[in-house]
């Protein structure tokens, strides 16, 4: 499918200002597609398996309808008092057409964002996660003029620290106790990613 038309697709409806922030990107073998209410009922196998929340304060949706009602909410795109963008992606491979996984974003213009992404655990292992998160940094560090991007991660989860220390995120900072969650207490690392050092990055690739 074409990625103008894709674009178009899921914009439609949206204000003027709103499709402004909404952009598929073509990572690859995977397109990250401006995540819609639609998007729910392909989403929901994937996101449904527990064992994809055991490190983070969530669960998997319970119905299609449920993702579908949380997935209306994050159309809008903006936290209810305008200072934060909420960006949101489905991620599709290019070949079949096949739902992965979704990435978010919470960007805070010429300051700063926090992301965080899911999975299949069917693709763990053929680099989809690694592809993505690489995309979608680069797309929110050249469109909103950001200093840095940060991503907090529970200390146990050993699969997403080692990748996103592959994409140059460091870790700058211990959390002891950062959450409470499933009947035990979540240490996290802080890692950060600034802007010079994905420059730098991005000229040796």
């Amino acid at each position: 499918m074409d990625e103008v038309f894709l674009a178009g697709l899921m914009c439609r409806g949206l204000e003027p200002e709103q499709i402004s922030e909404m952009t598929t990107i073509k990572a690859e073998s995977l397109a990250l597609v401006p995540l819609r209410r639609s998007h729910a009922s392909q989403l929901y196998t994937i996101l449904s398996d527990p064992r994809l929340y055991d490190f983070i304060p969530d669960r998997p949706p319970e119905t299609i309808e449920e993702l579908e009602q949380r997935y209306s909410l994050l159309e809008k795109g903006t936290s209810p008092d305008g200072r934060e963008l909420w960006l949101n992606w489905a991620v599709f491979t290019t070949a079949d057409w096949r739902p992965v996984g979704i990435m978010q974003a919470t960007v805070r213009r010429g300051i700063d964002a926090d992301i965080a992404y899911i999975i299949s655990r069917d693709v763990w292992g053929v680099g989809y996660g690694r592809t993505a998160t690489r995309a979608m940094i680069d797309h929110i560090f050249t469109t909103y003029d950001l200093q840095a991007v940060r991503a907090l991660v529970d200390t146990r989860n050993y699969r997403s620290i080692g990748m996103i220390e592959t994409l140059g995120l460091k870790p700058v900072r211990f959390i002891r106790n950062a959450d409470h969650f499933k009947g035990e207490a979540s240490d996290e690392y802080e890692f950060v990613l600034s802007y010079n050092d994905w420059r730098m990055g991005r000229n040796f690739d």
